[in-house]
């Protein structure tokens, strides 16, 4: 079996072990990438004060912890990522999502520098079942045999879980809008955010699935999005932005200190 060769490509995650199936599901997907590719780095991230990942991170592993304790901060943590990492091409990946490396390495080759690229067109919310079967058998092959619907739920036009971009590309849209703790409408705003300022966004024009491993009943759960108090802000952020114009928007990014002109 010919490997994928990541040597440009760098796997970027947020952590929060909040249940145990989360710690399996880094463990399945970072075992995946391990088997099927080479020259791999992963930046893990982890939100909060005090490591929960045990064995799971290894001493080859780029490791931060962000030292927060209160709700997650996801889109802080993928921007502390980026700087962890030289490499050219950035995959922010969620540890329960896996997909065929041959098909980042290729949208990142051929879409990557001029265009923000979500490496999927469908997503299969996976039962317990179905995500025990990929742990056993840690075979490509199961990704492209995963459009049965008895191995899950399936969901097309997501726009979180996998997100492909150059380190020039995510600097053009300003990175990750850090304005957004806990759950909810962080990935529609990345999305609609780069809609406003023109930027190019790419899918793989075959029906690419990309798995999302079993964590719980809520994973099935699509609107989760429960009227908390920080989910009530990051709608309220998320509408601010929507209602921006381009040179709006820009103005915003500024004050993350990521964007440059």
């Amino acid at each position: 079996m010919n490997k994928v060769d990541f040597l440009d490509i760098s796997i970027i995650s947020h952590i929060r072990i909040d249940n145990p199936d989360r710690l399996d599901n880094f463990v399945i997907r970072n075992e995946f990438y391990k088997e099927h590719c080479i020259n791999l780095e992963f930046v893990h991230v982890e939100d909060g004060d005090i490591s929960k990942c045990g064995d799971a991170i290894t001493k080859d592993d780029i490791h931060r912890l962000t030292n927060n304790t209160g709700e997650y901060r996801k889109n802080g943590s993928y921007n502390i990522g980026e700087t962890l990492t030289k490499r050219k091409y950035l995959l922010f990946l969620d540890v329960d999502c896996v997909l065929d490396p041959n098909i980042i390495k290729a949208l990142a080759e051929s879409y990557a520098d001029t265009a923000v690229v979500y490496p999927y067109k469908s997503v299969l919310y996976s039962t317990k079942k179905f995500a025990k079967r990929f742990q056993d058998e840690n075979q490509l092959k199961i990704l492209t045999s995963s459009h049965a619907t008895d191995h899950g739920r399936m969901f097309t036009d997501s726009c979180g879980g996998a997100i492909l971009m150059s380190r020039d590309m995510f600097v053009k849209t300003g990175g990750f809008n850090p304005n957004f703790s806990g759950w909810g409408y962080e990935d529609s705003e990345y999305r609609d955010r780069c809609l406003k300022l023109g930027t190019r966004i790419v899918r793989p024009s075959e029906n690419i699935t990309m798995l999302h491993l079993y964590h719980g009943y809520h994973s099935f759960v699509r609107n989760k999005q429960a009227l908390t108090i920080e989910t009530r802000k990051n709608s309220q952020e998320y509408k601010k932005v929507l209602g921006m114009n381009k040179e709006q928007c820009v103005e915003h990014m500024k004050k993350w200190g990521i964007y440059e002109d």
